[in-house]
């Protein structure tokens, strides 16, 4: 018998953004809502006022334990973004071991954004206020971070783009992207909930001429699941200018159409080794290996160019240990599946028109 879903509420969290291209509420984010000892949190931009071009960021939280509550927002008030750029969004996590709220926000190859709460603010909510005050400033660096040379805070920090929170047990990981479309690889830490400073864990997906687009980092049954596609770069003039910023356009020769086929890997030691789908070790980050393009059994769908493959799209993982994928292709949304066992199936999904 299938599952069927049940319409609950429809509630409003504020205007959107008057933006020329989407900064709230896209695919990619991990995560713009997140749920967690029976409240919800959603991170979102709203404007400073009703005509200028200023976003601040606002997180909301609300009660849905034994029924709906409403929704009560803070609104920072200290940082303002003004980039017209789809990729500059906010992602939010939680620590469930201190009860910190994370966020992460207003990135394309830049500057790490970083604020964090006291600890508590999650496990014991209707202890706290929601209020600004809660949190920490903008920091441009991970609390606890002291690594020095080739991962120096200047280096580490300074290429942003696409953070994404995962809880695991009771502490959090962050991954983002440093370098540019086509060019660029996945990076990981790891916070402590004991400590509560975040360490290194290391490079896991290194682009080759590309860069992996990943559909997200999913966690179930103490294995990180990971998949995503690959975009061939093409060079073009000022790519090497570090000052310029050819690369936040919208549209440019490493657009989708340079994206190409579905990899898989997975970790059973929270991002320490990664393996691909036969189990076979492909990168042990702890001495500094990472995962190429060309590694073996990465790839489980060879997918041309041109296919309308589109990054970033949508992963999950079941409680029965399959694991999901849904993205396009030719416009047609397709449905790939990795069965407990390891077998993968590729299903076109029929038109709901």
């Amino acid at each position: 018998m299938s599952t069927q879903l049940k319409f609950v509420s429809k509630s409003e969290l504020a205007l959107d953004a008057r933006r020329e291209h989407r900064i709230n509420a896209n695919s990619f984010q991990q995560d713009a809502l997140t749920t967690f000892n029976g409240w919800q949190y959603a991170c979102f931009y709203t404007h400073k006022d009703a005509t200028g071009n200023v976003l601040f960021v606002s997180i909301a939280r609300r009660c849905i334990r034994e029924s709906i509550g409403d929704w009560q927002t803070l609104t920072f008030e200290d940082y303002e973004q003004t980039a017209d750029d789809g990729h500059n969004t906010i992602s939010i996590g939680v620590c469930a071991g201190d009860g910190t709220i994370h966020l992460s926000f207003d990135h394309h190859c830049d500057p790490l954004h970083f604020r964090m709460s006291i600890p508590g603010v999650a496990t014991n909510p209707e202890a706290h206020k929601w209020r600004p005050s809660l949190f920490s400033p903008t920091h441009n660096q991970l609390p606890g971070y002291t690594r020095s040379g080739q991962l120096a805070v200047e280096k580490i920090f300074l290429e942003t783009t696409y953070p994404r929170f995962i809880r695991v047990d009771d502490d959090l990981l962050l991954s983002y992207r440093i370098g540019i479309a086509g060019a660029g690889s996945d990076h990981l830490f790891k916070y402590s909930s004991k400590t509560q400073s975040y360490t290194y864990i290391g490079q896991f997906l290194t682009g080759v001429k590309n860069n992996p687009y990943i559909n997200g980092i999913s966690y179930a049954n103490g294995r990180l699941h990971v998949s995503g596609t690959y975009r061939g770069f093409v060079w073009y003039e000022g790519v090497d200018d570090p000052e310029a910023r050819l690369h936040t356009v919208q549209a440019g020769p490493n657009g989708p159409e340079n994206n190409y086929s579905l990899f898989y890997v997975n970790s059973d030691d929270l991002g320490k080794t990664f393996n691909n789908n036969a189990g076979e070790r492909l990168a042990d980050l702890e001495i500094g290996e990472t995962v190429f393009p060309d590694a073996e059994g990465l790839i489980v769908f060879d997918i041309p160019m041109n296919s309308g493959i589109l990054n970033q799209e949508a992963q999950a993982a079941d409680d029965e240990g399959g694991f999901h994928v849904l993205n396009r292709e030719n416009e047609v949304w397709i449905h790939y599946y990795r069965s407990p066992e390891g077998k993968w199936s590729r299903n076109a999904l029929p038109d709901f028109g």
